[in-house]
């Protein structure tokens, strides 16, 4: 129906996110300083209008294991423009 054609659904979420990486390497060389895991708790919300999800994230670290010496991970925002296939 043409209607539904521009219909908005806005959709709050909660979750969780985990990151893992291995260390750097470059030519069999592996970088100190690099690498690692971190679990971070998110809230946000997604706005859908027909194929589009415009999707902004607020994540903050609840645990980090960094290889070596590296800066901590600070909250952050994330973005995210998604079209979907159907």
């Amino acid at each position: 129906a043409a209607s539904d054609v521009y219909k908005r659904q806005l959709m709050p979420t909660i979750g969780t996110a985990m990151e893992f990486s291995n260390r750097d390497t470059f030519e069999n060389y592996s970088y100190l300083g690099s690498g690692g895991e971190i679990w971070f708790a998110n809230f946000g919300t997604t706005l859908f209008v027909k194929n589009w999800g415009l999707n902004f994230m607020y994540y903050i670290p609840v645990y980090q294991r960094l290889n070596d010496v590296q800066p901590e991970n600070k909250n952050r925002v994330i973005a995210q423009l998604t079209y979907y296939f159907n």
